[in-house]
């Protein structure tokens, strides 16, 4: 494994011809992928190495070229008959790591031997959405080209759109929109890419998500709703957008707040301000 390790071909053939097992443990096929030594990787398959045996976690050669990008030794893997689907113990495919390290060639590769673009993993995320909370735009895009569901939820309902817009991608959030990403759908707590983007001040995001047609009045389990998050939180630029889009400012959520008390509570008095501007009940 060592040879492997370090790519030393020489040592490593010295051992094969001399009877090492190249398919214990982590095996060398691993190390090898993992590391990017593609002559080290030809001579292990060569001498049998099993491209799909897997790690205690899960992690084949192809997990480990695909995580890391080395797309050469991934590509050989492939033509070699190793299994693309294959995932670890959580769930993690090559294409689904490809997506969330930004490895676009390898990414491309996966696809192209068939890959499953709307693979999920043990929580139901699929690798589009990995693309999109890490703002990988090139990955976004080969995925959704591939036939990506921009709509999937996962587990607690969250969408790519949802991660795109949480994490202030707002290049993939476009791209997302443009391929057809409901902007109003909300996870399991009734949070839609809206409410995400007024409660941390991604005025970007949301100004694409209104332009997009979403609906801004749209409130999560507590009944608030995204100028409420704006407000909240001293999102001058958001109230003001959300306001002009058509923001209810005297709506009142279940512990009885509205836009105003919970500007006023926090202190932000230019958002009060604009509030009372807006037509907000003070009483």
């Amino acid at each position: 494994m060592f040879a492997a390790n370090n790519g030393h071909l020489e040592c490593l053939n010295a051992l094969i011809t001399a009877g090492a097992d190249v398919n214990n443990g982590v095996t060398p096929a691993m190390t090898a992928a993992q590391n990017g030594h593609l002559a080290c990787l030809n001579a292990l398959i060569t001498a049998g190495a099993d491209v799909n045996q897997s790690s205690n976690n899960g992690l084949t050669p192809a997990i480990l070229a695909a995580m890391n990008g080395h797309d050469a030794c991934l590509n050989t893997l492939i033509t070699v008959g190793a299994d693309v689907s294959l995932a670890d113990t959580e769930g993690f495919s090559p294409l689904m790591f490809a997506a969330q390290y930004d490895q676009h060639e390898c990414l491309k590769l996966l696809i192209k031997a068939g890959a499953d673009v709307n693979l999920t993993n043990t929580v139901g995320t699929t690798p589009i959405m990995l693309a999109a909370n890490n703002g990988h735009l090139r990955c976004l895009n080969s995925l959704i080209t591939a036939g990506a569901h921009v709509n999937h939820a996962n587990d607690n309902g969250d969408t790519a759109a949802i991660y795109a817009a949480q994490s202030n991608h707002l290049e993939c959030l476009n791209a997302l929109i443009t391929a057809g990403a409901d902007t109003n759908q909300a996870n399991k707590v009734r949070v839609t890419p809206a409410i995400f983007t007024a409660n941390y001040g991604h005025i970007e995001c949301l100004n694409a998500l209104i332009a997009a047609g979403a609906d801004v009045n749209l409130a999560e389990n507590n009944e608030d709703t995204p100028i409420m998050a704006a407000a909240q939180n001293g999102h001058l630029e958001c109230v003001n957008a959300l306001i002009i889009a058509g923001a209810d400012v005297n709506h009142v959520d279940n512990d009885g707040d509205t836009p105003t008390i919970l500007a006023t509570r926090n202190g932000h008095h230019e958002c009060l301000n604009v509030l009372i501007t807006a037509g907000a009940h003070v009483d």
